[in-house]
């Protein structure tokens, strides 16, 4: 808003208003391109791990758990100690007293073990545990995770993929190909449908590979 030199008394609530739609609109963007990147990474491991088995993970608070960020933590090394291998998508929300959402590769984990566990290092023992059927809609599964588990809530407070969710250097590949095939600043939403087709085939074709090889070091 301009305002002239000679305005004897300036309308605060204007400049207020103002400047609360643009607050607005810039968490906006930032929430969308927030839920962009959630659903890339997602639908991606979820691609990735295909043929493998994958469960959705829920873990909640109670109003004298402590740090949910350290119990978490804590909780994945206690799970790694046990059974192996646990690569995840994980999303901390805001939902009642903290609450984690998160997607896995693992082996089978009894709900009484982890529900004692997370009561052990977190003080709450509500937390939920799903088996995850055939992938065969990668960018399906991750659009039901995002409804389902955390809905239009725009209390997402961090999320995080473990080194093993998705392959090394996997960000900066991504990145390129966007570039590559993106014409609008590598806006991966304003993309038509023939260039997206081919971004998300160079994409799975290079997953795939990348999967490949992880199998072949594994027989060696």
């Amino acid at each position: 808003m301009i305002v002239s030199d000679s305005a004897s008394i300036t309308d605060t609530s204007v400049i207020c208003a103002e400047d609360a739609f643009q607050d607005f609109w810039r968490v906006e963007r930032l929430q969308r391109r927030q839920r962009s990147r959630i659903f890339q990474r997602i639908s991606s491991g979820m691609y990735y791990w295909k043929a493998d088995q994958l469960r959705f993970l829920t873990l909640t608070s109670s109003p004298n758990s402590g740090d949910i960020w350290r119990a978490w933590k804590s909780f994945v090394q206690q799970v790694r100690r046990k059974y192996g291998q646990f690569a995840y998508f994980m999303v901390q929300t805001e939902e009642g007293y903290g609450v984690i959402h998160c997607v896995f590769k693992g082996k089978y984990i009894p709900f009484e073990w982890i529900q004692e566990k997370w009561k052990r290092y977190h003080g709450a023992f509500h937390v939920n545990i799903k088996r995850v059927g055939r992938v065969y809609s990668p960018s399906g599964l991750a659009g039901y995770f995002l409804t389902q588990y955390i809905g239009h809530q725009n209390a997402i407070k961090r999320y995080q993929m473990s080194r093993d969710w998705l392959p090394p250097g996997n960000i900066k590949k991504w990145a390129l190909m966007k570039r590559r095939y993106c014409k609008r600043r590598y806006s991966y939403s304003k993309m038509n449908e023939g260039d997206l087709d081919l971004l998300l085939k160079a994409w799975h074709e290079w997953l795939d590979e990348n999967h490949q090889m992880k199998i072949e070091t594994w027989l060696k």
